[in-house]
C-alpha cells in the first residue's frame, strides 16, 4: 500500500523512527542547518554537528526498519549549509541545501523549553509548520490576486 504521506519533516531520530513506522512516508528528514543554527544563535554552544548527529542517529533506525520490511522510508539530510556536511552524511539517501533556514527565536520559547513543557524537536517542528503556513498563505494570496485580476 502506497503511503499518503510523502515526506515527514522531523528534527530527531525519535520523530523519524515513529513517522517511518506509523505513517510510512516516502521520505523523512532532519533539518540539520536549523538545529545547528538554533543551538549557536541561542548560545547553547557552537552548534557544530547537532543536526548531523540527529541525522546519523536516524539513519541506522530507518535502515533497520527497511531491512525488517516494516517501512520503505528514505532519509533526507536537509538544510545542508557547508561542504563538510556532505562528507559527514555519506550514505544518507538524499541531501538538500538551503542558504537560510527557519530558525525559532530562543527568547520566545526559553521558558517553555526550560520547564519541559515543550522539547527541542517539537519546537523545531512547530517553527517549520508556522513557516510553511506563512509561505503557503502568501502563495494563496498571490494566486487569488492573479485569478481576480
Amino acid at each position: 500500500m502506497q503511503s499518503l504521506v510523502l515526506t515527514s519533516h522531523c528534527f530527531s531520530a525519535r520523530h523519524n523512527f515513529v513517522a517511518a513506522l506509523l505513517t510510512k512516508p516516502k521520505f523523512c528528514n532532519v533539518f540539520m542547518g536549523r538545529l545547528n543554527s538554533f543551538v549557536a544563535d541561542s548560545k547553547f554552544g557552537s552548534g557544530d554537528n547537532v543536526g548531523e548527529k540527529a541525522t546519523l542517529a536516524t539513519q541506522p533506525e530507518l535502515l533497520a526498519l527497511r531491512k525488517a520490511g516494516r517501512s520503505e522510508t528514505n532519509l533526507i539530510g536537509a538544510s545542508v549549509r557547508t561542504g563538510a556536511q556532505i562528507g559527514d552524511l555519506a550514505g544518507v539517501d538524499v541531501k538538500t541545501a538551503t542558504k537560510d533556514g527557519k530558525i525559532p527565536v530562543y527568547a520566545t520559547w526559553k521558558n517553555r523549553l526550560a520547564s519541559g513543557q515543550i522539547g527541542l524537536d517539537a519546537l523545531m517542528n512547530l517553527s517549520a509548520r508556522q513557516s510553511f503556513v506563512t509561505d503557503q498563505t502568501a502563495l494563496d494570496d498571490r494566486i487569488r490576486s492573479m485569478v481576480k485580476g
